[in-house]
């Protein structure tokens, strides 16, 4: 007969208003949860920003139920917009294997005595067990959200700009280096008469596939693509973007 979903357990963290959900990533026996307007009252939360966002970790215990094991929390650095209540961290997750990338699109900085916000992802890492953030990378444009969108395809990862450049917008293609680190490798863009579409803010992928959603777009839009081996990104209407060491098929 037809497949049946049934509901097998219901998580639920302690604030009504804490946006938990709004963001959810699973591999295997792992899970991750954002929760944009949470606040950390926990001591033993990884970080020290206290009220900008919370991410849950949880895995899947003996008897296939997922236990809360660890709450992540960004640790911005200093430069960080002080009394800045929202950076929206975990408004995205993407996890593969020991790596958790988590985007903040509203993460701002005081720059001459102003707010300013560029957005921003952090890089996790999961080591014996104990996840902590090993480096973060900040959108490179003001207002552009990045880190609205989050996932990776292969051992890379998107990272979504929906409003940069406006009123065009971008997706970053980022690498995890051996530092390790994020780094830019790569940009996905819209086409030039698909202005205002917010390209980027939503991204899925199956480790080689992705989609790409602008909601904007007249009556909301999605752009397919495909990883072609050994590297190029491209979408669905013939436009490739290489990244280094991606061989003969990004030679010109």
């Amino acid at each position: 007969g037809d497949d049946q979903f049934i509901r097998s357990q219901v998580l639920q963290e302690n604030d009504d208003d804490d946006a938990f959900g709004v963001a959810i990533a699973v591999d295997g026996t792992t899970l991750a949860i954002g929760a944009t307007r949470a606040i950390d009252r926990d001591p033993n939360v990884v970080g020290r920003d206290d009220d900008n966002g919370l991410v849950y970790m949880y895995e899947k215990d003996a008897e296939g139920l997922w236990a809360r094991t660890q709450t992540l929390v960004a640790d911005a650095g200093p430069g960080i917009a002080p009394g800045r209540r929202e950076q929206r961290f975990g408004a995205s997750v993407a996890l593969r294997g020991e790596a958790l990338v988590v985007g903040a699109p509203e993460y701002g900085v005081v720059e001459a005595q102003r707010f300013v916000d560029y957005g921003r992802a952090y890089l996790f890492q999961r080591t014996v067990g104990v996840w902590q953030q090993v480096h973060s990378l900040a959108g490179s444009h003001v207002r552009d959200r990045f880190g609205q969108s989050a996932a990776f395809i292969g051992d890379r990862v998107f990272v979504g700009a929906p409003t940069e450049n406006r009123p065009s917008s971008t997706v970053h293609l980022l690498e995890i280096t051996d530092a390790p680190a994020l780094r830019r490798v790569g940009q996905l863009h819209p086409e030039e008469d698909q202005a205002n579409l917010h390209f980027g803010a939503s991204i899925a992928t199956d480790g080689r596939q992705f989609v790409v959603g602008g909601p904007i777009a007249s009556g909301g839009e999605a752009q397919f693509g495909v990883l072609l081996p050994p590297g190029p990104v491209c979408t669905d209407d013939g436009a490739c973007v290489c990244i280094a060491g991606a061989g003969p098929l990004c030679d010109e």
